[in-house]
């Protein structure tokens, strides 16, 4: 995954502040450029914020959340929506201040799009080691629209979620198995966000 963005100011969780000409991302890893000649390579936990002055990217977990729901119904009749509320998607701190989108059970998550935003970027990966994997779906929605489609298949570990998005318009995750029982579906979104 790449994108890039001119003239900003990268901080790192050290508290180093670096000049930034353009920085990439690329599976995992952001690539900074500048005047100092060589691109420097630090994993994505390194960035603490991005100041872009025009505002060129933002963490989803810093945009509110319009909505977090369950998708299945777990068969316990009154308990149902006791689990649904338990099993919502929800943040969690990765190994920085960065959070990723944790999704205990098959469910959705909905934000909106800050305004001049068009890229989505993250990585859906499985929350834990199990001998137990079973695919999960995710797709990302725009409105009313499925703009990205891809399944993690039970022996990967994770897939790179890269998507052109609409300013100001409603976003949605959905991630979605076949499972039953919903077994060995945990999974996180890796530190989301959307750029220009």
């Amino acid at each position: 995954q790449s994108t890039g963005t001119d003239g900003f100011q990268v901080r790192l969780s050290n508290g180093s502040l670096l000049n930034s000409r353009k920085v990439s991302f690329n599976d995992g890893s952001a690539q900074i450029q500048g005047p100092w000649g060589v691109p420097l390579v630090v994993p994505l936990d390194w960035i603490e914020s991005i100041d872009c002055g025009l505002n060129k990217l933002s963490w989803v977990s810093s945009l509110e959340t319009l909505e977090a729901f369950a998708l299945k119904k777990t068969g316990f009749g009154e308990f149902d929506s006791v689990l649904a509320s338990t099993f919502k998607p929800r943040w969690v701190e990765g190994e920085s201040g960065n959070q990723n989108l944790l999704f205990s059970a098959p469910g959705g998550y909905v934000f909106r799009a800050p305004a001049g935003m068009t890229k989505l970027q993250t990585r859906l990966q499985r929350a834990n080691e199990s001998n137990a994997q079973s695919p999960v779906s995710i797709e990302v929605w725009v409105d009313d629209q499925v703009a990205f489609k891809k399944e993690l298949g039970a022996q990967q570990q994770s897939i790179d979620v890269e998507v052109g998005i609409a300013s100001e318009k409603k976003i949605k995750f959905v991630v979605a198995s076949k499972s039953a029982l919903n077994l060995g579906t945990r999974v996180m979104l890796i530190q989301p966000r959307v750029s220009k």
